[in-house]
């Protein structure tokens, strides 16, 4: 992603922050501010605010990892296969005692 926008010279701004809320007050700071032009979204949360916030502002944004609705534009993985793979590869290294971890379902 960051090589496509330096060849055609757009900038990244990646924001991460320990705290939920203050990452959402910042990112909603610089929607407000018009400080960018368009945002790819990560999100764990089906339901979060600055999603919500991105599409009632007209804002331009792509989400990554997660589909909430038909009129979000989003890339996804396949995390079936993905698993998949990882597990194969562990196997052909002779690793037998292999774990599984996961988050909440419901987020």
């Amino acid at each position: 992603m960051s090589s496509v926008a330096q060849e055609r010279d757009y900038n990244i701004l990646l924001s991460i922050s320990r705290s939920e809320k203050e990452e959402r007050e910042k990112c909603l700071q610089l929607i407000r501010e018009r400080r960018v032009d368009g945002w790819v979204v990560s999100t764990s949360w089906v339901k979060d605010i600055l999603i919500e916030t991105l599409l009632k502002e007209g804002i331009p944004f792509v989400l990554i990892g997660r589909s909430t609705a038909s009129s979000v534009t989003s890339v996804n993985n396949d995390n079936v296969q993905a698993a998949f793979q990882a597990t194969k590869h562990l196997l052909q290294q002779r690793y037998r005692s292999i774990a599984f971890l996961s988050g909440p379902q419901k987020i």
